[in-house]
């Protein structure tokens, strides 16, 4: 896992690689019709541009997921990945990594949401692919990958630390149990306000 800085009133903490899906520039006017609120973190943080981390009035909701589902005006779940991928792995000085994303193929193993919950006064919802690797040549990637570890950035977190929720001291993000068998979201972050 890499380590996630810390970010508006979140702490740093040890997250999969991959990111938050990005509206393309056509879908603002729709979402606008829908009172869609985005960029609302970008003040801070400018990688956080057309991220579909929104808010939006509560009758609106379905309508946008609805939006979503249709694919159009957004992202694929490959190209986000790929995209934070090349970002991530371009932060750590992993060029060579980086230069192989194109030769690889990736497919959604599964997609989990956690449902609507109340978290600082806040109705949440949260989607989230978990994508697998599907090149021939994966296994050099990944070795690559482990062979270029970095202590307190790029770094292995067992199951075991995953359902703890930390990390050599450091939290472990709640999504992170998605990657076990029957993983459920762990409310331990604390939320965007």
């Amino acid at each position: 896992m890499a380590m996630t800085d810390a970010r508006g009133q979140a702490p740093p903490y040890w997250a999969p690689f991959g990111g938050v899906i990005k509206c393309r520039p056509s879908a603002l006017r729709g979402l606008n019709d829908l009172e869609v609120q985005t960029d609302w973190l970008s003040d801070a943080e400018e990688d956080m541009d057309r991220d579909l981390r929104v808010k939006m009035v509560g009758h609106k909701f379905w309508r946008f997921i609805r939006w979503y589902w249709s694919g159009e005006g957004r992202e694929s779940p490959t190209e986000a990945l790929c995209r934070e991928l090349k970002e991530e792995l371009s932060e750590l000085g992993l060029d060579a990594l980086v230069r192989q994303l194109s030769d690889l193929e990736f497919q959604i193993d599964a997609v989990k949401t956690t449902g609507l919950f109340r978290q600082d006064g806040i109705l949440h919802y949260r989607l989230f692919y978990v994508m697998d690797i599907v090149s021939p040549n994966v296994e050099a990637f990944e070795r690559e990958l482990l062979d270029h570890r970095q202590l307190g950035r790029l770094e292995m977190v067992s199951s075991e630390e995953i359902d703890r929720g930390a990390h050599g001291g450091v939290a472990v993000g709640g999504h992170s149990a998605f990657l076990l068998p029957a993983g459920k979201y762990l409310h331990r972050q604390p939320s965007y306000k």
